[in-house]
């Protein structure tokens, strides 16, 4: 190949493993619905992805992880896992799961509770979705 093939094709190579990254990354920090599990992580002052969709009646494992230098948790309010609010706490670099079935569709808010810490943004939406609802976006 001549130098110039190479002036040409280069950019080219570049912007396109440019634009697969972009695809790659998903809509807006939106996961699908969850199919058995979902995986967040944690960090200072953020969740990823901050929102979250997990079908209705069917089980989710929902892993937390925790990627800052400080604990964080995950708290669901109105879902439960075994009787209990869904709650899940990692220390730094830890990973923690719990199992749930949301019955109940409608947005609900997930925080991280140790102090100031959701003042600070640490905050996400789960959206509990229909089955109808789920299997039709598909």
């Amino acid at each position: 190949m001549r130098k110039r093939d190479w002036l040409v094709l280069g950019p080219s190579l570049v912007l396109g493993s440019l634009l697969l990254a972009a695809c790659a990354q998903g809509g807006g920090g939106q996961a699908a619905p969850a199919s058995g599990e979902l995986v967040v992580k944690a960090s200072e002052w953020k969740f990823e992805p901050n929102t979250f969709r997990v079908d209705a009646g069917k089980p989710t494992k929902l892993v937390l992880r925790n990627m800052g230098k400080i604990e964080h948790d995950l708290t669901i309010p109105g879902l439960a896992a075994g009787g209990r609010e869904v709650k899940l706490e990692a220390k730094a670099g830890e990973t923690a799961s719990v199992e749930f079935t949301a019955d109940k569709p409608g947005v609900y808010e997930v925080a991280c509770t140790l102090p100031a810490h959701k003042d600070a943004g640490m905050v996400a939406k789960v959206e509990v979705v229909a089955a109808q609802s789920a299997s039709a976006g598909r």
